[in-house]
């Protein structure tokens, strides 16, 4: 996600976990004054995706919803009091469960709360759960902290490692990769001991009870792992949706690039920097291939893209009444922000270098690239791969309370816990009715998007890696905005109408 400052006198460049982040008077956004063409707020968010509100009902004892979170990101209560007061009321005063994973280290940086560098540590886990808190109500929210203090978890292997004991205790962990495991100060707290003890009661190492949907709200460049690596994680999300767990991954915000704005040098396959403009100069020689990120690329995660509003309407329409329902807000394009002629955010989307298109989506992808790129495509990506985003959604001018002052943020991982608090309602629904939760999503969506589950989007265009129109939204599945955004009661009424 990227953060902004768009108030001059606080504006910076500076880029944690790919946010930038804008500050705006509190006055200006409190609910009763937030101008949804201006913000975001999950008051706008359930009025564009037709959500209704839920405040007040009891969750089946079997609902939930989880946050993977990394060691050292940390949501503030004070923040989210503030938020909750203002746009969901009735979270007040709630905080969601915390499940810990190898050491779960969580940092509180209060005493430099006017620190913009502390944005790291607190501006995404105050979005996620801000955000899941409101729009998931009345699921509860999980956080799932995975890390110590010294050896922060790199990616979602050592969340899935706790997830599946034989995962963990099958050499699921790499140490080229992985961080070591947290001792807890116990000599006898190792691997060996641990696989051995059918007794061992230990959370650290095995989530008792797994919630119904994941949301991860970072991206990794598949170029930093091995391909056994990352099939073996990936095969653990196809695990998760076969047990009824749903797992939701962000894009990312640089377009064709990873996270971090890199490349990859085709001559070397090393990793290397380029920015999203199509003029800026990079290191590295030779040109240069797209990146994907992880764990989108899984063909057995929903990859979430980012949308924003085309042209907001007139000042005429905007003054009749009930032009805030649905049919009244402008189309959405593809999230692609460009100042001055260059692109500063661009929604995540692009082709796996490591996994073969799934069977629910390579008939879609491959007439894309044929109206797009024809023949051509090899040079940047692998055209037989799989692709992504799957869905999109709003991922511009999300309201946020960090460090007891309001900010505004763009980027796909508020895109993502929005569709996972999406999904979280709909498993509470169906859970009360006596059947399953909906599980690993693609297939359906791919094969019933059209019965009003997702509205397509065919403007806009993201860029990367020096071609800043790399993918054109186009109708149909896209690599811009995958198949659309959603519409919350069409998904909920297919999803419904099964067993």
């Amino acid at each position: 996600m990227l953060v902004r400052a768009l108030d001059k006198k606080h504006e910076h460049d500076g880029i944690t976990l790919g946010l930038r982040r804008r500050q705006h008077k509190s006055t200006e956004l409190k609910q009763t004054h937030v101008d949804c063409l201006r913000f975001t707020t999950p008051h706008c968010l359930c009025r564009l995706y037709g959500m209704n509100d839920a405040t007040g009902t009891i969750p089946h004892p079997n609902s939930s919803l989880g946050i993977f979170t990394m060691a050292w990101q940390t949501w503030l209560g004070l923040d989210l009091d503030m938020f909750f007061t203002d746009f969901a009321p009735s979270q007040t005063g709630k905080r969601p469960f915390i499940t810990v994973v190898n050491g779960g280290y969580r940092h509180f940086d209060l005493n430099n709360a006017n620190n913009t560098a502390t944005e790291i540590f607190h501006l995404e886990p105050n979005l996620d759960y801000q955000y899941t808190m409101a729009l998931a109500d009345p699921v509860p929210v999980t956080n799932i902290q995975v890390g110590d203090e010294l050896h922060p978890s790199s990616n979602t292997n050592m969340m899935l490692a706790a997830l599946d004991q034989n995962y963990y205790c099958s050499g699921g962990l790499d140490g080229e990769f992985d961080s070591p495991i947290y001792n807890e100060g116990n000599n006898n707290n190792t691997t060996d001991n641990y696989c051995n003890n059918d007794n061992n009661k230990n959370t650290e190492r095995k989530l008792k009870k797994i919630p119904r949907v994941l949301s991860i709200s970072y991206a990794w460049n598949e170029a930093e792992f091995s391909p056994p690596y990352l099939h073996r994680q990936c095969l653990e999300f196809l695990k998760l949706g076969l047990q009824g767990i749903t797992v939701l991954a962000s894009t990312g915000d640089y377009g064709t690039a990873d996270q971090l704005g890199n490349c990859i040098d085709e001559a070397t396959g090393a990793m290397v920097p380029f920015a999203l403009g199509n003029n800026e100069t990079r290191t590295g020689a030779g040109g240069v291939r797209f990146s994907a990120v992880f764990p989108a690329s899984c063909p057995w995660v929903t990859a979430v893209g980012g949308t924003q509003f085309a042209l907001p309407p007139s000042v005429k329409d905007r003054d009749r009444p009930g032009w805030m329902d649905r049919d009244m807000f402008p189309a959405e394009t593809a999230l692609d922000i460009r100042r001055k002629g260059k692109v500063n955010v661009s929604s995540g989307g692009g082709f796996s270098w490591t996994f073969t298109a799934p069977g629910y989506q390579a008939g879609v992808a491959r007439d894309y690239l044929d109206r797009v790129y024809g023949a051509a495509g090899n040079k940047y990506f692998n055209p037989q791969n799989r692709g992504y985003p799957d869905i999109s959604a709003m991922a511009r001018s999300y309201v946020v309370a960090m460090h007891g002052k309001y900010h505004s943020v763009d980027g796909t991982s508020a895109s993502a816990p929005l569709l996972a608090s999406m999904i979280a309602r709909i498993n509470d629904e169906r859970l009360k009715q006596g059947k399953g939760t909906v599980g690993f999503i693609n297939p359906v969506l791919y094969s019933r998007h059209h019965e009003m589950m997702i509205r397509d989007i065919d403007t806009g265009v993201i860029g990367g890696c020096g071609v800043a129109d790399a993918f054109p939204a186009k109708a149909g599945w896209d690599a811009a905005t995958g198949l659309g955004s959603p519409d919350y009661e069409g998904m909920r009424r297919v999803f419904m109408s099964f067993p």
